[in-house]
């Protein structure tokens, strides 16, 4: 599988950043992927605990893998063109964009 990373530019997931003990799985996952050629990776999350979410990104940075988060007014004024927009609160979600430091 790690041999398949290789023929895609963009790693791109969804609501994945809600259980402490699976960080070290998708910090492993990311930086894999950017050091296989990945261009970036980007992460849209409901913002559920805050602990949760610092670990997220103090273990990518300790990883070498810099995070660059949109700001919330992006975020607010990005289309509402899928139904599940109507029911997620923007100010609930996060979109970290992430690249080897």
């Amino acid at each position: 599988m790690v041999e398949r990373m290789k023929e895609f530019e963009v790693l791109l997931a969804a609501d994945v950043v809600y259980d402490r003990n699976e960080i070290p799985h998708l910090v492993l996952a990311v930086r894999t992927f950017l050091e296989q050629g990945g261009e970036y990776a980007i992460f849209a999350t409901t913002y559920r605990n805050q602990v949760t979410f610092d670990l997220f990104q103090t273990s990518l940075k300790q990883q070498g893998v810099a995070v660059q988060e949109i700001p919330e007014n992006i975020i607010y004024n990005l289309p509402r063109w899928l139904p599940c927009y109507y029911s997620q609160l923007r100010s609930e979600v996060r979109i970290a964009i992430m690249t080897i430091e």
